[in-house]
Parts: C-alpha cells; structure tokens; sequence
C-alpha cells in the first residue's frame, strides 16, 4: 500500500474538544468529537 506523506493526519478537518476535570485527589481527560468520546480512568 502505498502512503501519500501530504495526507497523513486521521484528525485532518476534524473538530476536537478535550476537556480536564481536576478535583482534590481525582483528575479525569476527556477527548471528544461530534460522534466519538473518549475518557482516561479516574486516577
């Protein structure tokens, strides 16, 4: 398969919202678009 080097972002014209939620002890990021969320365990 051949890869064309101009056109190698996946997240090309796509809009992403990433958020931190920090609490005392706690944090949690989150990644989303408008069709796919995305959440790292609390830590």
């Amino acid at each position: 398969m051949k890869t064309d080097p101009d056109n190698t972002s996946f997240f090309e014209n796509i809009l992403l919202f990433i958020g931190i939620d920090v609490h005392k002890s706690k944090w949690v990021v989150t990644i989303r678009t408008y069709d796919l969320e995305l959440k790292t365990k609390e830590y």
